[in-house]
């Protein structure tokens, strides 16, 4: 397959990393791309385990297009803060 010299590196790097979260949290590839219902295989989670999917997909989706890794560290600072406050 030919290299395509437009394809931006980052964007490559993160449809894998997406790639990989899909499969850790057992759900297709296109359910972190897309704004539709979420997959059946998972229907058998709650309420809360349902919403809590969906926050984290759509983090995941909008941190994906961070493009500056300067602002990715100061989201990953923020969340990190936040855990340490609830502790």
């Amino acid at each position: 397959m030919a290299q395509d010299f437009n394809e931006d590196p980052m964007d490559r790097n993160a449809s894998q990393i997406l790639g990989r979260i899909a499969q850790t949290l057992n759900v297709p590839l296109t359910t972190l791309f897309s704004n539709r219902d979420l997959s059946p295989s998972i229907g058998s989670l709650s309420a809360a385990e349902l919403k809590s999917l969906a926050q984290t997909t759509e983090m995941l989706r909008i941190f994906v297009k961070l493009k500056d890794v300067d602002a990715r560290e100061r989201c990953l600072d923020f969340v990190k803060s936040e855990i340490e406050q609830q502790k």
